[in-house]
């Protein structure tokens, strides 16, 4: 049984073939199956996420986290993970991918792909909310689905983290000016895209502080008592998700103010599977848009098995 390495999966993908290929998948494959699973401890998490698409492929993420490894000396990575991806005909397992690498492409394409259907095409400066390991990822992804960002933002609750993040994207992108912040609340009101990728339970972002016509990204906040955003953001805004079945039923972003009657589930305009077909998004100039990136197995799938039917079309 192969696996396929980091090296592998960066090799054959860029950020527009991660958009298409995201893309593609909606719009043209059968509706998929998902389940999930989240076992949570305090200081850990082990997340599965398997998806069927019929007469495509099936798949299974296993996710080991613990956030708090960032704080060990050294620091270590937060994330181990495997994709298992398995044939639909034979129902054979055809290979392991490692699985952090194609989180690292998957979310960050699901992401942009949101913003190039929902964000301000006109967008300048764009906030990046957390310096994790998906973070220099997001920002490359959201500079590819708007070309036209100059500036970008970085917050982070530990600022060296925030400044080691602006400097390896300083080196390796030109033509944007990366800089770090540390009032959140002004960066906020001056970006037009916001993504949040954190791991953290209370608000980070708050309604208040967001101008008309931004477009908020949110990654974070996978479990169902996580949240990145306050009440009034989410209560004031368009809602957007990437799936129903993970966003809208398991991330405590809509949630927790859905069981609180803050929002109804029916205010969700749409998610990815439905926006895909739209012509155009005709966007108010003053509307905040916000699009919750749930994941879902079914994402990993369709790069994995883009990757899988590559490098076999290579080695044939």
């Amino acid at each position: 049984m192969k696996f396929i390495s980091k090296d592998e999966i960066n090799k054959l993908l860029d950020w527009p073939t991660a958009i298409k290929v995201v893309r593609d998948g909606h719009k043209t494959l059968p509706c998929c199956h998902l389940e999930n699973s989240l076992l949570q401890k305090p200081d850990r998490f082990v997340l599965t996420r398997t998806a069927n698409i019929p007469d495509f492929a099936s798949g299974v993420k296993v996710a080991a986290m613990m956030p708090g490894k960032t704080k060990r000396t050294p620091p270590q990575a937060t994330e181990d993970a495997v994709f298992i991806l398995i044939d639909d005909a034979n129902w054979n397992i055809n290979c392991i991918l490692d699985g952090v690498t194609v989180t690292s492409w998957k979310t960050p394409a699901d992401s942009a792909l949101g913003s190039s259907l929902l964000s301000n095409p006109e967008a300048q400066t764009m906030l990046m909310i957390g310096a994790g390991h998906l973070s220099s990822h997001l920002v490359k992804a959201h500079l590819c689905a708007r070309p036209k960002i100059n500036e970008v933002l970085i917050w982070n609750r530990t600022q060296s983290k925030a400044e080691k993040l602006a400097g390896f994207l300083s080196e390796t992108i030109a033509d944007v000016n990366f800089k770090t912040v540390s009032d959140l609340a002004l960066a906020a009101n001056n970006a037009d895209i916001i993504s949040c990728a954190t791991n953290s339970f209370d608000p980070v972002l708050h309604g208040e502080w967001i101008r008309a016509g931004t477009h908020i990204d949110l990654v974070g906040a996978f479990a169902a008592n996580m949240r990145e955003v306050d009440d009034a953001l989410i209560s004031s805004a368009s809602l957007f998700v990437n799936c129903f079945a993970t966003a809208a039923e398991h991330c405590g972003d809509l949630v927790i103010p859905i069981n609180t009657g803050i929002i109804d589930r029916n205010d969700i305009q749409a998610d990815l599977a439905d926006m895909v077909h739209w012509t155009g998004y005709k966007r108010a100039a003053d509307e905040i848009t916000v699009y919750k990136n749930g994941g879902g197995g079914h994402i990993d799938l369709m790069i994995a098995q883009y990757v899988y039917n590559t490098l076999n079309s290579k080695s044939g």
